[in-house]
């Protein structure tokens, strides 16, 4: 049985409109289930210069309850280690991945 947020991507991009002083602009890549419950693969956020991973999922999971409080991630494709994620900071132009989990076996 699907979830109704599975059954219901989201449509709504989170897009950067306008770009205030001292902004960052942070691309966001989404794989596998996040990717199907977000309804794309990537999208862009600006945010306050001096944030960090904790902000930018913070944000997220306003619109995307689905998300994990904290997430695998990598940034600029190198993986952040879980202990240090939430408190990693973000510069203008960085790639942020949100990995789900996977299981195999």
């Amino acid at each position: 049985m699907q979830s109704p947020a599975a059954a219901t991507p989201e449509t709504s991009t989170p897009r950067i409109v306008d770009r205030g002083k001292g902004d960052i602009s942070v691309e966001v890549k989404l794989f596998g289930a996040y990717a199907d419950l977000a309804g794309r693969r990537e999208t862009t956020l600006a945010l306050a210069s001096g944030s960090t991973l904790a902000d930018l999922v913070g944000r997220l999971r306003g619109k995307w309850t689905w998300l994990p409080a904290s997430p695998a991630t990598a940034v600029n494709q190198a993986y952040v280690e879980p202990g240090e994620a939430l408190s990693t900071a973000l510069a203008d132009g960085d790639e942020v991945a949100l990995i789900p989990p996977v299981a195999g076996g």
